[in-house]
């Protein structure tokens, strides 16, 4: 799918087309459907980008990375480990609450002996095809623990 430059779509067309995205996903009840959904519809690609900004953001959250820290241990760039800190700081204390709550509770949550792979119409394969969307594989597997 070719990439879409916001700029070349009108405001109402942009906000039309994210509101049929989020009642979508707002939408979805169980993990395994938001699991089938997002990886159904995200390239491995996007997904590890995704994931890689929930994991900028955790870090940051737990005050025990430097930039220089997040950069070589995630391998993205300084102005990604930016703007995810501009999200988190700007006015959304709900959001913080939230976040603050997912982390706790990745961090206490029990092991689950259901492999990912086992999802239907999910394909581990295309996770394993390159070495840097190995990292996704690991990710997934380990929120679902």
């Amino acid at each position: 799918m070719a990439k879409v430059k916001p700029s070349s779509m009108s405001r109402s067309d942009r906000e039309i087309s994210l509101a049929g995205f989020l009642d979508i996903v707002t939408n979805l009840k169980t993990k395994d459907e938001s699991v089938d959904f997002l990886f159904g519809i995200l390239t491995p690609s996007e997904a590890l980008m995704l994931s890689r900004r929930m994991q900028i953001a955790e870090m940051l959250l737990r005050d025990s990375y430097t930039y220089d820290g997040i950069r070589e241990s995630l391998g993205v760039g300084y102005r990604t480990i930016a703007t995810v800190e501009h999200w988190l700081h700007t006015g959304n204390d709900v959001r913080d609450v939230w976040l603050a709550s997912l982390i706790r509770g990745r961090s206490k949550k029990k092991k689950s002996s259901k492999p990912i792979g086992s999802r239907k119409g999910y394909s581990m394969s295309l996770l394993d095809r390159y070495p840097q969307h190995r990292i996704l594989s690991d990710l997934i597997s380990e929120i679902l623990r």
